[in-house]
């Protein structure tokens, strides 16, 4: 045997060092030559003296006290002095521990080297074999120390990562304490395998047990300065304490004589710690590490929970967790530091056993109202703000090792792991039987009614670990049966709100698993029929809550629809609007599995449902959407549609109805979808498809939607109907497609066909696209939306229909749609409505113009109509700027666009507004009848229109003559009308025209000449104010001519004298004249 080598220090390691020093090598192979027979070296060095190998153990005494004596130079270092720190010290403590170390091999190399026989009978002659005893007895007088003398501080920095180079004492002291354990063992252990008595065998087994003890000791001081993670923190002072602990089990393990295993030593010396919950904890960290210690081979080599050596040692883990179980205590740090190590040991390095779970259970049933699971980490928030995915997810999260927050979570985790590891589902359903009895037999109906938000929180987080990974089924259905019921008023919300999630989660589970909801919808389907009656916030919440899980039962295999009844019909009609296009596309996506049962139940819950939704503007994108796979699936199940009456010919009517459907985009994005589907070709032939299509498109257009790409497939569709085709040629057809003005062209392209031959059938196909079209089309058009472009857009194409198809919408047989048409959209009689005559103003002379067309000069009804038209946009037709009137455009285009005859017709119903009334008052709009046709003249003029100038000559001239006569002398028209004959003097047509000059000097004498017996001063003022001599002097001589008259037949008129007068200065006026 080779002298010993000391132990060299690596310095303090973790868990994951799994290198082994060179030390540990060199005693194993120590240890194994204590099994052979040796042979004595010629020399040997011992205490700084050589002497012959031979006969060296004959000076035991001297040797043993040279022992005694370096001991006792290292116990000065076992307490604190500042001069033993110095660098220069005297002593060489390491070669003070060699020395030692290699006295004790020798003595054991001798006795291995002599044979047994020999050493029995002959020894004894020349060696006092108390010697012997007396060696082992120095030595465990010295290691007695470490309990009593040695501080505990020492275990934690008498450690050094260079080895024995290090200088400091109290390293050289503690090594020295490890390194003579070791030669303590063996040289018991060489002892034992000479004399093969019963009394040596039992001194080689308490040996261990001191070791043991001491090595138990010294890890008991190192763990009551730990925290944190106990995995990475090991009970190992340094790297030799871990050498040391390893060689102990190999020895035992090699040793065939001792009897008691390695688990039972370290058990026995953990029993004598008193028996408190850190104790425990301490106990199961150990067992730990030393469990881990034991994947190291024989040899040296880790090979972790693959090793041959590894023993478990359930029987003092069980008694630990048996007492956790029954602590009075709260224990939760503690349980926090022990579980992961329990569960890696378990599950990794031992043969796992159920019981375990079993004992860690009992500890939490009496304590479910902790909140373990909200207190701290990641889902410490408001269990208000997590979802039943959420639940599940964190769930999930625990049983992988990404939440382990308390020791209830990590018991969850524990648990799950165990379940989930288990191959084939026979596994896990074996471990879940065996502790299903054990879980639920804690738990009954009214037990867990009366848990709060945090035993319900605790033990659904418990079913839901156990429904991951267990048998989803049975777990599913135990937790349904116990958590509180959600229909019983339950003063807790939270509570209810809670535990509906957790209901939820079983539906989620079942999905995850492919299992079919059958078992447990009608449960479902009874509770949300109820829930969702509920007008509160809460009922709205678990509404909310069970849509959105149902958002994630869709992907699966199939039959969420069975969770579907009445409730969604009510659902969609009281929801938030939020939830409406959620739930529309959940319903979409269970139309699109293409089922006759999931297509049945929709159409029972749904589809009326839906067909409600289009009276509101909302949802257009996916409503449509929606609508469009019933009429397929309609289609394509006939016998279901019918069956529930709503066949695909009714879907297609009522969801391109442009009186039901409100919004148009809905008509688009269907009328899109259906036109476009190969399977509802058949649908081409209901009654009155192409009118209906017609009418479709004619909706969209009018609101503003003909400028989409998805119009193109409907205008592509509406151009190969007859009635349309015919009024285009192909090139026409193609632009029609394309353009975004389609509607305008339509008509246009009636009025061109119309125009050049008269065809009944034109006009009432036309009234039949018109027809209702009051009734929806000012929908878009609010107040608020008055000024907007679509705004613009309907009353401009209000505008060219009345332009181009006034003559097909009026009738004198029955009720005129020209005439309905333009009293709701353009008189607008309705006060609540009077913001939409703005828009109508711009369309004024489209709708003269259309009035034209449709002959209404000669209908008494349309004549009326002018009238009020007049009247109604006068106001808003001439407006005051400045000193004078402007007038809009849309006004003079309706003399100026209109034929000759109806320009006349016009100022004829204007000349109504100038007739004064017999109590002497002007028209309220006399005055911008005046500011009107003064502009007209001048328009007259411009535009080569004589007949407007001769017009208002003719028809007007007489009412304002006879208004200036009638009218106070400080009535503004009495102005207008000297301006109004000025004007007309200037015009053009007036100088040049000497008979229209002569007819109106006629019109204004005759009228003169009439008020002339009653009223004179007039006569005079207006003849005053007449700027042209020639008017003036034709007037004056038939008034004068008048006046002779009035006097040769009345002899004595009541104003005789005030016509002498106005004869006096008529005369006198002509005379200036000339």
């Amino acid at each position: 045997m080779s002298k010993f080598v000391t132990f060299d220090c690596a310095g303090k390691i973790n868990s994951n060092d799994t290198n082994l020093t060179k030390t540990a090598g060199l005693m194993k192979e120590q240890l194994d030559r204590c099994k052979e027979l040796q042979v004595i070296d010629d020399r040997v060095l011992l205490f700084d003296h050589e002497l012959p190998g031979a006969i060296a153990i004959l000076h035991l005494q001297p040797l043993i006290e040279c022992v005694e004596m370096n001991l006792r130079i290292l116990t000065r270092y076992e307490k604190y002095n500042p001069r033993i720190l110095e660098t220069n010290s005297p002593e060489n403590l390491y070669q003070l521990r060699k020395s030692v170390c290699d006295f004790l091999t020798y003595t054991m190399k001798f006795i291995s080297s002599v044979d047994n026989a020999w050493f029995n009978e002959e020894i004894s002659q020349f060696l006092d074999l108390q010697d012997i005893d007396r060696i082992l007895q120095v030595l465990k007088t010295f290691i007695s120390r470490l309990r009593t003398r040695v501080p505990a501080a020492i275990f934690h920095y008498a450690v050094s990562n260079i080895g024995n180079k290090c200088s400091q004492p109290e390293f050289h002291l503690y090594h020295m304490h490890l390194e003579l354990r070791w030669l303590l063992i063996l040289f018991t252990y060489v002892r034992a395998s000479k004399f093969t008595v019963a009394e040596m065998m039992n001194d080689l087994s308490k040996t261990l047990e001191l070791v043991i003890d001491d090595l138990i000791y010294i890890s008991l001081k190192i763990f009551e300065r730990h925290s944190g993670d106990l995995r990475l923190k090991t009970p190992y002072s340094c790297s030799c304490a871990r050498e040391l602990w390893l060689m102990i089990q190999v020895i035992i393990e090699d040793c065939d004589q001792v009897e008691v295993s390695f688990w039972e030593y370290v058990n026995c010396a953990l029993d004598k710690i008193t028996p408190t919950a850190k104790s425990e904890l301490f106990s199961v960290w150990l067992i730990y590490h030393l469990g881990i210690l034991q994947g190291y081979s024989t040899d040296g080599v880790f090979q972790g929970s693959s090793s041959e050596r590894i023993k478990d040692n359930y029987t003092k883990i069980e008694r630990i967790l048996r007492g956790f179980s029954r602590h009075p205590g709260d224990v939760d740090e503690e349980l926090k530091l022990l579980i992961p190590l329990v569960k890696k040991l378990t599950t990794e390095w031992w043969e796992f056993r159920i019981i375990i779970i079993n004992h860690l259970w009992e500890y939490f049933p009496r304590r479910l109202e902790h909140p373990y699971l909200t207190s701290q980490g990641l889902w410490s928030l408001s269990m208000d703000r997590k979802t039943p995915q959420e639940l599940l997810k964190q769930v999930k999260e625990r049983i992988d090792g990404k939440d382990a927050e308390s020791s209830y979570g990590m018991f969850l985790n524990f648990l799950g792991c165990v379940l989930k590891r288990q191959d084939g589902t026979s596994g896990k359903k074996n471990y879940w039987y065996q502790i299903k009895g054990r879980i639920c037999s804690k738990f009954n109906k009214f037990k867990v009614q009366e848990f709060n938000e945090a035993a319900l929180l605790n033990f659904i987080s418990l079913f839901l670990t156990l429904g991951v990974t267990a048998d989803v089924a049975d777990v599913c259905t135990v937790m349904l049966n116990l958590l509180p019921p959600v229909l019983q008023p339950d003063n807790n919300s939270k509570r209810t709100i809670l535990s509906w999630k957790g209901q939820l989660c079983a539906l989620l589970l079942y999905r995850e698993n492919d299992l079919s909801l059958q078992p447990i919808a009608d449960r479902f389907v009874e509770m949300v029929n109820v829930i969702c009656c509920r007008q509160d916030e809460f009922g709205r919440s678990m509404m909310s809550t069970f849509i959105d899980t149902l958002g994630t039962l869709v992907v699966g295999r199939g039959d969420e629809h069975l969770l579907i009844s009445g409730w969604i019909d009510r659902y969609l009609r009281e929801c938030p609007k939020s939830k409406i296009p959620v739930l529309l596309k959940l319903v979409l996506e269970m139309l699109n599995k293409d089922s006759r049962d999931v297509l049945a139940t929709l159409m029972v819950n749904v589809v009326g449902c839906l067909r409600t939704m289009v009276f509101s503007g909302d949802y257009y994108e996916d409503l449509p959407k929606l609508a469009v796979e019933f009429t397929v699936q309609a289609a394509r199940y006939k016998d279901v549609a019918e069956a529930n009456r709503q066949e695909a010919s009714s879907l297609f009517v009522h969801f391109t109805s442009t009186l039901k459907v409100k919004d148009a985009r809905i008509i688009k994005n269907y009328l899109t979808g259906v036109l476009g589907h190969s399977e509802l070709e058949g649908i081409r032939g209901i009654k009155n498809f192409n009118l209906i299509v017609i009418q479709a498109w004619f909706k969209c257009c009018i609101h503003g939607l003909d400028s989409s790409g998805e119009m193109e497939e409907i205008k592509r569709c509406v151009v190969q109907f007859d009635e349309i085709r015919q009024l285009f040629t192909q090139q026409e057809r193609e632009k029609f497609i394309k353009e975004s003005e389609s509607l305008i062209s339509w008509a246009m392209a009636l009025n061109n066909r119309r125009r050049t031959a008269q065809d009944t059938a034109l006009d009432v196909r036309t009234r039949s696209v018109l027809m209702n079209l009051d009734k929806w089309v000012l929908g878009p058009i609010r107040p608020e939306t008055q000024d907007s472009e679509l705004a613009w857009w309907i009353y401009r194409c209000f505008g060219t229909i009345f332009l181009c198809c006034g003559a097909m919408m009026h009738t004198k047989t029955h009720a005129s749609m020209l005439l309905n048409y333009i009293n709701k959209f353009v008189l607008i009689k309705n006060n609540e409505d009077s913001y939409l005559r703005h828009l109508s103003k711009k369309i004024f002379s489209m709708v003269i113009l259309g009035l034209e067309s449709a002959n209404a000069k000669n209908d008494v009804t349309l004549i009326n109509l002018v009238s009020d038209l007049l009247q109604a946009y006068l106001p808003l037709l001439v407006t005051e700027s400045g000193d004078g009137f402007r007038v809009a455009e849309s006004l003079t285009r309706c003399f100026t666009d209109t034929a000759s005859d109806f320009s006349v017709f016009i100022v004829e119903k204007l000349a109504v507004f100038l007739k004064i009334s017999q109590d002497n008052s002007m028209h309220k709009h006399g005055y911008l009848v005046m500011a009107l046709i003064n502009h007209l003249l001048d328009v007259s003029v411009a535009q080569n229109k004589k007949y407007i100038a001769e017009s208002i000559v003719l028809k007007c001239s007489g009412n304002i003559v006879e208004a200036y006569i009638r009218t106070h002398e400080h009535h503004p028209h009495k102005q207008q009308t000297a301006k109004f004959i000025n004007y007309v003097c200037g015009n053009n047509y007036f100088k040049s025209d000497f008979k229209l000059r002569e007819k109106l000097a006629n019109i204004i004498a005759s009228t003169l000449i009439n008020y002339l017996p009653s009223n004179s001063q007039p006569t005079w003022e207006l003849l005053q104010s007449i700027n042209t001599r020639e008017l003036s002097k034709i007037i004056i001589t038939q008034v004068q001519q008048g006046i002779i008259k009035l006097q040769r037949g009345y002899h004595h008129p009541q104003n005789a004298k005030s016509l002498r007068d106005l004869s006096s200065k008529l005369t006198e006026h002509v005379k200036k004249l000339n």
